[in-house]
């Protein structure tokens, strides 16, 4: 028998054995995050809104209030929220080295825990990380409220893991993406920052529906290019460097009929594709 051979026939063997054994194949990386964000859903409807982020934030979390805080420190040092806050994934993301993804999906808060009706919707944005071996944990959590526009979706949500490998170099690339996007939107080249996004990219504006796509992209850029600053304070990219997340403080020019300069938060996740071009996955950008 040649080693070939030898290989395949031990897969096989490997492959009976366990089936004989009754274990399940391991859930796949996006399919392990998913599971994760239900189980922290359930735990915010069973045990309350702060003990339930207190169980899931990484040391290094971060949540908007309405700049960039230590999350951790941010809840312990509030009571008990009270209501009943639930939420779904709609897509999730992960990357091939299954330590760095991103959930996102419909939000809905009740004052109440038994009413019918939500007091408050919308759609929320979620970073995870994980260490080899260990649970995920969040790293960031956000999200922006919109007009209540039905009940929670029941269905599965759409699971995305990352295969290709990455070269050494391309965490910095995708901070080369960033820039590009941020120095397009200060030249008021809206078309040259949409042209960067993914065809799926998710799009999350204050007071707005859900929205995905780059001409969706676009449209909502346009009240923010112009003269703008923007410093990232997050940047935390996979170690296969294939996802990147970078998020920070921004300011850009006055609404319509406006005189002041808007303060506001952002938060991208950039994405490298199979050709090896970082795309823009999700852009969030919101007041503060």
């Amino acid at each position: 028998m040649d080693l070939k051979r030898a290989v395949v026939m031990a897969g096989f063997t490997l492959v009976a054995l366990t089936r004989a054994a009754g274990q399940a194949p391991s859930p796949s990386p996006a399919a392990s995050l998913e599971a994760a964000e239900h189980a922290f859903a359930r735990a915010a409807a069973e045990k309350g809104i702060r003990e339930a982020f207190l169980g899931v934030l990484a040391e290094e979390a971060v949540v908007f209030r309405p700049g960039p805080v230590a999350a951790r420190r941010w809840y312990e040092e509030r009571p008990p929220q009270p209501g009943l806050l639930a939420w779904a994934p709609q897509r999730v993301e992960v990357s091939r080295a299954a330590d760095l993804g991103y959930t996102f999906g419909p939000w809905e808060y009740r004052k109440d825990p038994k009413s019918p009706s939500p007091d408050a919707c919308g759609r929320y944005l979620s970073i995870w990380k994980r260490e080899k071996g260990g649970p995920w944990t969040l790293l960031l959590d956000t999200g922006v409220g919109h007009p209540c526009s039905g009940p929670l979706p029941g269905g599965a949500a759409e699971l995305l893991s990352l295969q290709a490998a990455m070269e050494e170099s391309a965490d910095r690339k995708a901070l080369d993406a960033d820039h590009a996007f941020t120095a397009a939107l200060k030249g008021n080249d809206v078309a040259a920052a949409a042209a960067l996004a993914a065809p799926d990219v998710a799009v999350f504006r204050e007071g707005a529906l859900p929205a995905s796509g780059p001409e969706a992209l676009a449209e909502a850029l346009r009240p923010a290019s112009g003269q703008a600053s923007w410093t990232a304070s997050l940047v935390w990219p996979a170690s296969s460097k294939d996802l990147t997340l970078v998020a920070g403080i921004a300011t850009v020019p006055p609404a319509a009929g406006q005189d002041e300069p808007r303060a506001m938060v952002f938060a991208r996740i950039w994405r490298r594709d199979s050709a090896g071009i970082w795309r823009l996955a999700v852009d969030y950008l919101a007041p503060r």
